[in-house]
């Protein structure tokens, strides 16, 4: 009788277990989708260039993990790309190694493409193989060589999601796109009624976006009502701009990387149609051990890379206890260098003051931001329109000069000589100008009408880095402090 009764109970159990796994199974249908923001770099901090320390970015593959986990939801994992950033310290000293390392253990079942995640090769000609895993809908590449998949198709908790990627053209203003292949960027709108042709049953869209206004507001106007557009950065003539904060049903903004992770809920409804329900997880409250252990792996490489010196000054260099800053045109002769330009020209915002003997790579790029570099082919008429109007305090900056000699007379220029010749208003010159000139609305109208030529992709961090340990002469680099 005992034996009977100790059968039947177990059959019972056995029978209990399977109907709460089938019930598990049919409330599994509600969908969760975890985006993880463009990390840009943001992946330590350090102290005197010494000992970094992890940021909050580091918890974004275990609250995934944690995420995952979450009973009576099937969970995608989706990564936006630009994972590094070329105007970030550590990340352009470690050529992003470590950004696309941390974005590899987050376990993204999707991973997209980011213009800054292809701006860590710009001095290169061959891209990383694993970027070619990661999705860019509106691209195309007529010489037959490998390419990016233009988009994904994924089931998740019943359901086709498709999944896109769309980078604006004016991305790539000051990227070599063509010297990793024949790639052409498409218009956005023209690829996304594309790749909605070739998937039009699949129940939900996630469009990850890095456009410009223009783009965006041409996209936005012909999704559908089951397409979703993931706003990860606005771009204004290639530089990213602040988010507007959209109230659009259809924007959803992707908080940065190393700030925030958002997750969205879709819960089935009864008869049909979903709940929608968007969270997002602030990383400076949700700390682990896990996220440091993880980052602890790579502490040494990046340490190794900060410290090698470009530079060291010695005691003739640099008497005890003087101060110093570094030259503004020392920054327009290490941009003339790299480039082999006949003029250099470069806006330094705000001096900072050193005492530093050894130049580490850290240490002098930490000193001053970085930005893109052009080279610009002039007429010496132009030029000399130029050179008039910084004169002219348009640009609340430091100009720094190597190559090119200027004196005024009364408002004027009455001499403007290059390698000791005076210009001449119809011969053309190669003029390497940084960011902070050539932005300006007001220098932009005087390049109008020439053509940047020369490489593309060259920052000002680079030409440092390049040129700085060919110096020779010290005191065209400091200027020197009794302060």
């Amino acid at each position: 009788m005992r034996g009977n009764l100790t059968n039947r109970l177990t059959l019972i159990l056995i029978c209990v277990i399977f109907m709460w796994n089938r019930t598990s199974g049919a409330i599994s249908t509600d969908l969760q989708i975890v985006v993880s923001g463009n990390f840009q770099g943001q992946i330590a901090t350090w102290t005197g260039f010494t000992q970094p320390q992890p940021t909050p970015a580091w918890q974004v593959p275990a609250l995934i993990t944690q995420l995952r986990k979450a009973q009576g939801f099937e969970t995608l994992a989706v990564g936006v790309g630009d994972d590094s950033s070329i105007f970030n310290v550590g990340s352009f000293l470690t050529n992003g190694f470590l950004d696309r390392m941390l974005s590899q253990n987050c376990g993204f079942d999707v991973l997209c493409l980011g213009p800054d995640d292809l701006a860590c090769f710009r001095r290169t000609d061959i891209l990383d193989k694993e970027l070619f895993k990661r999705i860019w809908t509106n691209v195309s590449r007529t010489d037959k060589a490998e390419s990016f998949p233009t988009y994904r198709i994924l089931k998740a908790a019943g359901r086709k999601i498709g999944i896109g990627n769309f980078i604006s053209k004016s991305a790539f203003r000051d990227l070599p796109l063509l010297n990793w292949g024949d790639f052409e960027v498409i218009d956005p709108v023209t690829a996304y009624r594309k790749m909605k042709f070739e998937m039009e049953d699949t129940d939900f869209n996630i469009l990850i976006c890095h456009l410009d206004s223009a783009d965006l507001k041409n996209m936005e106007k012909v999704v559908d009502a089951n397409t979703r557009l993931f706003l990860v950065s606005v771009l204004e003539n290639g530089a990213r701009q602040n988010k507007p904060g959209f109230t659009h049903p259809k924007i959803i903004e992707v908080p940065e990387g190393s700030e925030a992770l958002l997750f969205i809920r879709f819960h089935i409804r009864e008869g049909g149609g979903l709940d929608e329900k968007i969270r997002r997880i602030p990383l400076n409250q949700a700390w682990t051990r896990d996220g440091e252990m993880l980052f602890s792996k790579v502490r040494n490489k990046m340490i190794s890379e900060l410290d090698k010196p470009l530079k060291i000054l010695n005691t003739e260099d640099l008497p005890y206890p003087h101060l110093y800053d570094f030259k503004p045109s020392a920054h327009a002769a290490f941009a003339r260098a790299i480039m082999r330009s006949d003029v250099g020209l470069v806006g330094c915002s705000g001096r900072s003051v050193e005492k530093e003997r050894i130049l580490s790579r850290s240490f002098v790029v930490s000193a001053f931001p970085n930005r893109y570099l052009r080279e610009y082919s002039i007429p010496g008429a132009y030029l000399r329109r130029l050179f008039l109007n910084l004169s002219r305090d348009t640009l609340p900056l430091a100009i720094g000069v190597n190559g090119a000699e200027v004196s005024f007379l009364g408002g004027d220029i009455r001499k403007l000589s290059i390698g000791g010749h005076q210009i001449s208003d119809s011969a053309q010159y190669r003029v390497v100008i940084d960011s902070n000139i050539y932005g300006n609305s007001e220098i932009s109208k005087i390049l109008e009408t020439s053509q940047p030529s020369g490489l593309a992709g060259v920052t000002l961090w680079d030409s440092w880095l390049e040129e700085l340990p060919k110096l020779k002469n010290i005191h065209n680099l400091i200027d020197y402090k009794d302060y």
